[in-house]
């Protein structure tokens, strides 16, 4: 059992990976654990961490509490430099962060934990993920937020990793500032890889939370999707609202629901207000959905479906071109499955060959 004082001190964690001092640090696992008061954990720019980094603990939680006097827990993850050659996680291993007392409406809100990526010397790399929630399982008792400034990275997830995973409330991605923005390899999930988002089951009805995905700046050889990305064995869940806002930078595909399997719960919307892109797609990549929401704003894309890529079954799509430039634009669905019935509204843009 958790000892009593330990669980009411306000944690916070700072894993700052910082160009100090020309030292080099090869590190198998980082686990970082420091007090409000300051503690800090600095690692040179040099270092080279040979697999993952946790902003929390392996099998301990995490700023635990059950009483809503205690104050919020917050995990920050600061990366300025160096190579991790696994992945980053915002929580722990096979545990999760926050006090659950805590409700979203119960405060002024907050973040439970935080990724913050930006490079010093344009040097920073991590070979594999980034993911706010935890990796193999583990409640967030909160909200996630990661903001990918710049640097080299393999992903982006905003929730965990695992099947077992949760992040109880809000999810904000973004991408980039005005000013620059990374080189990401793969792919950029608003949701996790395989858990769940917006509740702490599987089972909870639909609710007002959202997932937020925004990328404003940089060059994503792989797609952007609005929540998660499952697998044949496994159904991610999404409760809340999904937006995706792309306001700059140069991406493959966009799309606004799941990626191999799942399907939206809730509302799902994507602006293109600016930037070139490949294909965008209102729906899934291989999913079903029951209604899409697409806004071309100003972007330049190539291609427009209202419905999904390979596969799916969606039963309603509206398909908005107010601003901006597109070669071609479709109601339903590129390769594959059926959609029930299309709407393409254009009240201005421009699109080139239909």
């Amino acid at each position: 059992m958790k000892d009593k004082k330990e669980s009411k001190l306000n944690y916070k964690f700072l894993i700052m990976i910082a160009v100090i001092v020309p030292i080099i640090l090869s590190v198998s696992y980082a686990y970082f654990l420091a007090r409000v008061s300051g503690d800090n954990t600095v690692i040179d720019g040099n270092a080279t961490i040979k697999k993952n980094v946790y902003g929390g603990g392996n099998y301990g939680a995490t700023g635990y509490g059950n009483k809503k006097t205690y104050n919020p827990s917050k995990t920050e993850i600061l990366l300025a430099g160096g190579t991790i050659n696994g992945s980053v996680y915002g929580a722990g291993n096979n545990n999760g962060a926050g006090n659950y007392a805590h409700t979203i409406t119960s405060g002024s809100g907050w973040y439970q934990t935080k990724i913050e990526f930006f490079n010093i010397n344009s040097q920073i790399k991590i070979n594999s993920g980034i993911y706010g929630g935890s990796n193999v399982t583990g409640i967030v008792y909160g909200s996630t937020e990661l903001n990918i400034k710049n640097g080299k990275v393999s992903s982006v997830y905003g929730g965990g990793e695992g099947q077992n995973t949760f992040v109880r409330d809000n999810i904000d991605v973004t991408i980039g500032t005005q000013e620059e923005g990374p080189n990401i390899s793969g792919n950029v999930y608003g949701g996790s890889a395989f858990g769940t988002v917006n509740a702490t089951t599987t089972s909870e009805s639909t609710n007002s939370k959202t997932v937020n995905v925004t990328v404003n700046n940089g060059n994503i050889t792989g797609d952007v999707f609005g929540v998660q990305k499952g697998d044949a064995s496994s159904t991610p869940k999404v409760k809340g609202k999904i937006t995706v806002n792309i306001n700059g930078g140069t991406i493959a595909n966009v799309y606004g629901g799941f990626d191999a399997n799942g399907t939206p719960e809730n509302e799902d919307s994507v602006y293109l207000n600016g930037g070139v892109i490949g294909q965008a797609f209102g729906g899934g990549k291989n999913t079903s959905q029951t209604n899409t929401n697409i806004y071309l704003k100003g972007a330049q894309v190539d291609y427009i479906y209202g419905g999904s890529n390979q596969s799916g079954l969606v039963n309603i799509t509206n398909v908005y071109i107010e601003s901006g430039n597109a070669n071609h634009a479709f109601g339903g669905n590129n390769l594959g499955g059926t959609c029930e019935k299309t709407n393409v509204i254009m009240t201005g843009g421009k699109i080139t060959e239909g």
